[in-house]
């Protein structure tokens, strides 16, 4: 299984639990991307998830070594949450989505020697030397079953498409989507 058919997968599975086919499980909310988000990164930056008997490949290297690449720059396009999801998502909610990562990453990699700090959204960061940036955008999937879909009943799940790239030279690193815990606002009601 390929990561993209397992990031559906789990995309799938958290829009089951949001919608309350889960059982007891709580549902999952917007504020659930700053832990998902968090660790996604941590993961790829620093620590690759332990390699297991069932995986068939090995993990990706992290990203962020001594001489090399030592900051991550975290830039979040807020004003494309809020238009994607149609108002569902705030600018401030984005925001304090960027703040609280910024923080929390920063003060796990200043204990490794690294660090994390945000930019805004845009901002050209090609003179960072031996800087990353890992951009957070919004992308949509349509959720429900093919009928539903076809009468226009069903949910568009916002996702969060985080990219990490090498800002001198454009080349994408990695980049990894996972639910935002909030679906595109349908006319007339509010979905968050």
């Amino acid at each position: 299984m390929n990561r993209r058919c397992f990031l559906l997968g789990a995309i799938a599975t958290c829009a089951l639990l949001a919608a309350g086919c889960g059982g007891n499980a709580p549902p999952t909310t917007f504020g659930d991307a700053i832990r998902i988000t968090e660790e996604t990164l941590y993961q790829l930056l620093v620590s690759p998830a332990d390699q297991d008997a069932t995986r068939n490949t090995r993990p990706d290297p992290p990203l962020l070594k001594k001489g090399t690449y030592e900051t991550a720059l975290i830039a979040v396009d807020a004003e494309g949450f809020v238009r994607v999801s149609r108002g569902a998502l705030s600018t401030d909610a984005t925001r304090e989505l960027q703040t609280e990562v910024v923080k929390r990453l920063n003060e796990r990699l200043e204990k490794r020697g690294f660090s994390a700090r945000a930019v805004p959204f845009g901002t050209d960061v090609k003179g960072e030397a031996r800087a990353l940036l890992a951009t957070l955008t919004p992308t949509t999937q349509e959720g429900g079953s093919p009928k539903d879909r076809a009468e226009g009943k069903a949910e568009t799940y916002v996702l969060v498409r985080l990219t990490v790239t090498d800002p001198a030279s454009g080349a994408v690193l990695r980049q990894r989507d996972y639910y935002s815990g909030s679906n595109v606002k349908k006319e007339g009601r509010r979905r968050s």
